[in-house]
């Protein structure tokens, strides 16, 4: 039968069938026939990373740790509480790589022992967010500017995006795109796949404009639109 559960993230219910695995975001029985929002249960699993394990102490944040004796993994935060005392101080751990929507993610290149956010547009190098505020507090690297490692979602700002929208302009999670477009003329909008960071060439994404009867460029991470096409630069 169905199951009713909450989504912290999306602050909203979805409903889970036990039986057939079949999850959505309307409740069963009150659904609107034009649109479309059944699905399974991993496309509502909003609690869990596509490609980085998540803590097994907090269940919310992605791991960052694996316990060498314990064998679990953990969170920075959680990894330390659970190993403040006893045998488990003299522990090990293992850092686990962390890969967001098929993009690894680097290690602060100053205290390398945080996953990096922000990259440094004028030094290219990655740092933490504590890290980029200190070593760019003073001088010259006070003006320097950032982009995040990862476009995150524009909707639940915790989940990278992997949807541009073109009618929106804005980049969206695969649950943020499907919640927030699931009814009225927004389920009628089209998307473009945003393609792994890293290349600068594919941050870039191509839409026609109706009015000039002409391509535009669109950056999903810098927010830019231009008319001539960047790629070819």
């Amino acid at each position: 039968g169905w199951e009713e559960y909450w989504d912290d993230t999306m602050q909203a219910y979805y409903y889970f069938n036990t039986e057939t695995q079949e999850a959505r975001w309307t409740k069963p029985g009150e659904e609107d026939a034009a649109y479309g929002t059944d699905g399974t249960a991993e496309d509502y699993d909003t609690d869990n990373a596509e490609d980085t394990p998540i803590c097994i102490d907090c269940e919310y944040n992605y791991a960052t740790r694996r316990c060498d004796q314990c064998e679990d993994v953990f969170c920075d935060a959680c990894y330390d509480a659970a190993h403040a005392t006893g045998r488990k101080q003299k522990h090990t751990w293992t850092g686990i790589t962390q890969k967001i929507a098929g993009v690894e993610i680097p290690y602060c290149i100053e205290c390398e022992a945080v996953h990096a956010t922000r990259k440094c547009d004028q030094c290219g190098d990655p740092y933490c967010d504590a890290c980029f505020e200190s070593t760019h507090a003073k001088g010259r690297k006070r003006e320097h500017t950032y982009s995040n490692v990862v476009q995150l979602c524009v909707e639940c700002e915790t989940r990278p995006a992997t949807r541009a929208c073109a009618q929106c302009m804005d980049p969206y999670c695969d649950e943020c795109y499907d919640y927030t477009h699931r009814k009225g003329k927004k389920a009628q909008h089209t998307w473009t796949k945003v393609q792994a960071a890293g290349d600068a060439a594919q941050e870039w994404l191509e839409y026609w404009d109706d009015t000039y009867q002409r391509p535009y460029f669109y950056n999903a991470y810098t927010q830019e639109t231009v008319w001539v096409d960047p790629r070819k630069k």
